[in-house]
């Protein structure tokens, strides 16, 4: 076998083992991310470096069990045909409604929140 070929097939296995490392760590990461302590590293993450304290408080939960037809964000007093899609802009009143799947069935039915 030449030099040349050698290389080659050295550098191949090389490059071929770096990708497998590769994805084998994008794997355990999304595993990770997955998991409820993945997930609450990122929520976490996120609210320290969106919010801004004595100005913008956030806070990310679940809203894994939420009917997103009959839920609603309002802007100002007036709902957004954009739901989660709708921009944030300085100087608006948010409000958001969620309705758990279960609302209809549930013994609960009567809590609400307020009205702002």
């Amino acid at each position: 076998m030449s030099r040349t070929k050698r290389i080659l097939r050295w550098s191949a296995i090389t490059i071929g083992g770096a990708l497998g490392v590769l994805v084998l760590g994008l794997a355990g990461l999304y595993a990770w991310a997955q998991s409820d302590a993945g997930r609450s590293w990122i929520a976490r993450s996120l609210e320290d470096a969106l919010g801004r304290p004595g100005e913008l408080t956030l806070h990310i939960g679940a809203l894994e069990d939420m009917d997103q037809s009959k839920s609603k964000i309002f802007v100002d007093g007036v709902e957004s045909p954009k739901f989660f899609g709708t921009p944030l802009e300085n100087g608006k009143h948010y409000r958001a409604e969620f309705t758990s799947r279960d609302y209809d069935s549930s013994k609960d039915t009567d809590f609400m929140p307020p009205d702002l």
